[in-house]
């Protein structure tokens, strides 16, 4: 099966940054849904071979990330067979969502 839009919310802390984070997310929430390797970009390096089997061209894949220092890295990991669409601010201007769309 092949999907117009895929939307995710991965895992993409930096693995030892986990124990900086806020007391209500580190705590309570499993490290396996925050840890995202050492780069924070596991997931997206695992997704992306995948992507282009079960996305359809014109498809939209739309996932939450880490902020400004990921942003570069994903844009150049997607450059490939995908456009960027769009990059949605937090309420806090930090880059946390970006828009992409497959040729």
């Amino acid at each position: 099966n092949q999907f117009d839009i895929i939307v995710s919310n991965p895992p993409y802390v930096i693995d030892n940054m986990v124990d900086t984070l806020e007391v209500e997310v580190k705590d309570w929430e499993p490290h396996l849904a925050l840890k995202g390797g050492n780069d924070g970009l596991d997931f997206y390096r695992d997704i992306k071979g995948d992507l282009d089997r079960v996305l359809k061209s014109n498809g939209l894949f739309i996932f939450e990330y880490g902020g400004f220092e990921q942003t570069s890295q994903l844009q150049t990991m997607f450059s490939d067979g995908y456009s960027i669409c769009e990059i949605i601010l937090d309420f806090a201007g930090i880059d946390r969502v970006m828009v992409i769309k497959k040729k």
